[in-house]
């Protein structure tokens, strides 16, 4: 995930572009630039090459996304070094629908292709839970983030949360998905019973395989109670 837009969707990916500068200006910058894109979105991406780069240049790719190709402006956002690296935030400019359509096809792809990759290698649900101290938000990866609201029968919402999903990157759970829910208004999610999370998991993934968390009142993440869990497997 990049810094510049935590809303959008972006997804990892592993990318060689080459891109040619828009005005070379005063500063001594070659024609064109191989760099390595490593996330997207449909309106900004993150790059790292050895040059440093001023944060106004105007720098242009032709992307390669499966079977179609797209040419995208980029604008600096935010740059960071590590030792000889720099990596760019930047935002996409001047992308029509169309384009914006066909790169959040593919960010949407991939993020299918990652999720059926964790489901299948995840561990059977009885052999581990993961509690509030094997999470770390601030360490974990933000895989996605959802506004979350559920209806009754006559379309009246009763429950409405911000739905956070996180990647653990360290430790014992490594590579283990975890929901944290921030009540907005309405039901809590503890309060759920098992119509609830059947709606729910049309929005998010509801399995015995993905730990789901609440923020309660103490700012402490809690587990769901494991049996108003939907068991059902869902099909990819």
């Amino acid at each position: 995930m990049s810094k510049d837009n935590r809303d959008e969707i972006r997804m990892d990916v592993l990318l060689d572009a080459i891109g040619t500068f828009s005005s070379k200006g005063e500063e001594n910058l070659p024609n064109k630039l191989k760099v390595k894109i490593v996330d997207l979105s449909s309106s900004g991406l993150r790059y790292v090459t050895d040059l440093d780069i001023p944060k106004y240049i105007i720098l242009c790719f032709d992307l390669y996304l499966d079977d179609m190709s797209i040419n995208v402006k980029t604008q600096i956002i935010w740059k960071a070094q590590i030792q000889d690296e720099f990596t760019y935030g930047c935002r996409l400019l001047d992308l029509n629908s169309q384009e914006q359509q066909q790169i959040k096809r593919y960010v949407d792809k991939e993020q299918l292709r990652v999720r059926k990759m964790i489901y299948q290698e995840a561990l059977p649900y009885a052999e581990y839970i993961p509690l509030s101290h094997d999470i770390n938000p601030e360490l974990d990866k933000l895989f996605e983030k959802k506004y979350v609201a559920l209806s009754d029968a006559s379309g009246n919402e009763y429950s409405k949360h911000l739905v956070e999903t996180y990647l653990i990157k360290e430790g014992k759970f490594k590579g283990r998905l975890y929901h944290i829910f921030s009540l907005i208004n309405g039901k809590p999610v503890m309060n759920y019973d098992p119509y609830d999370y059947l709606n729910l998991s049309e929005y998010i993934d509801i399995t015995f395989r993905f730990t789901i968390f609440e923020i309660n009142d103490s700012v402490y993440p809690v587990p769901v109670n494991p049996d108003h869990r939907l068991l059902k497997i869902k099909d990819f």
